[in-house]
């Protein structure tokens, strides 16, 4: 294929990517997205369990591009926060830190949760509106090497419905957007520093039997925060942070067990809860890791290719965006 020239080249077509992709486009510039995994349709995105706390500033930006406004009929508000410590063995303090946007004045909530895949419908409908924007989806970068003037990257593109083929892109600027083990920054040469907690992250949807109110609660225990996040419906999504001892206790445990641990950390104040699957839970591995540059001639990286922060707070996106 003959060169194609862009302004920005994006790698990585993630929720952090695409919401670059919009910004820079309402400046005039030509944009394209390059990302190795399909590109799936917005009214057909499987749910992975993962809910993400949407900041009050984040929100802004979403509804300024136009994004906010095609999902926020699927997002809860934060009303109130709670941290607490505790044990699942000697309980929960009955001390807690109390977080509530209207006693500080403000008049929209801290935040919202909202499921992963319905944000990322969001942001589909929205590119999908933009003809001008190229995605090159299933189309894995092979080659990537800049001039004084541009980055030029070379592309395999695969694809089961026409015939596979190389292609070569030209832009002014790149962009690494391909996340926490991405090949942008490698190639770039650029190291970074990290570390690895040695905890894992279980993320999954429960329901329950009373009104949260919109109540996010973080747990501080010996092995590692559990949250309890908001969602709509009587539903809360849960950050459970484990040791990989636990992790593999929890895959080789019956569904009953695994239950009443949950149980045990959840507590009883929304009454009784209702798990899926364990079988179907994914564990996450935690790490940290900050890029000690974020540029580089004619580079920039963005989103979990520059830093990787611990989900405690549930700032990850919020920083990318």
């Amino acid at each position: 294929m003959t060169d194609k020239i862009y302004d920005i080249i994006i790698i990585g077509g993630g929720l952090t990517g695409i919401t670059a992709a919009l910004s820079w486009h309402r400046l005039g510039l030509k944009i394209a997205i390059i990302d190795k995994k399909p590109l799936l349709s917005e009214n057909n995105l499987p749910s992975d369990g993962r809910g993400f706390a949407i900041s009050a500033t984040s929100i802004h930006l979403l509804s300024h591009l136009e994004i906010w406004q095609h999902c926020q009929q699927y997002a809860q508000a934060i009303n109130d926060i709670r941290v607490v410590d505790g044990s699942p063995y000697f309980g929960v303090s009955n001390l807690f830190l109390h977080f509530d946007h209207q006693d500080m004045g403000l008049e929209m909530p801290y935040g919202y949760i909202i499921e992963a895949n319905r944000l990322f419908g969001a942001l589909l409908t929205r590119i999908n509106d933009h003809h001008d924007i190229d995605y090159f989806a299933q189309c894995e970068v092979q080659d990537m090497q800049y001039d004084i003037a541009h980055y030029h990257i070379n592309c395999y593109k695969d694809s089961k419905n026409q015939d596979s083929k190389n292609i070569t892109l030209t832009s002014r600027l790149l962009i690494g957007c391909d996340g926490k083990f991405g090949q942008t920054r490698i190639n770039a040469g650029i190291d970074r520093l990290e570390w690895n907690y040695q905890r894992y992250c279980a993320v999954f949807p429960v329901t329950h039997t009373h009104d949260h109110q919109g109540v996010a609660v973080e747990l501080f225990q010996p092995d590692g925060p559990f949250a309890m996040l908001p969602m709509q419906g009587k539903r809360m999504s849960i950050v459970w942070t484990m040791t990989p001892e636990y992790v593999q206790y929890m895959r080789d445990a019956s569904q009953f067990a695994f239950n009443y641990a949950l149980q045990q950390r959840f507590g009883y104040w929304l009454g009784d809860i209702h798990a899926p699957n364990k079988d179907n839970i994914i564990y996450y591995p935690l790490m940290f890791a900050h890029a000690k540059s974020v540029i580089a001639p004619r580079l920039a990286l963005l989103g979990d290719a520059a830093h990787v922060i611990h989900p405690i707070a549930g700032q990850g996106l919020n920083v990318g965006l």
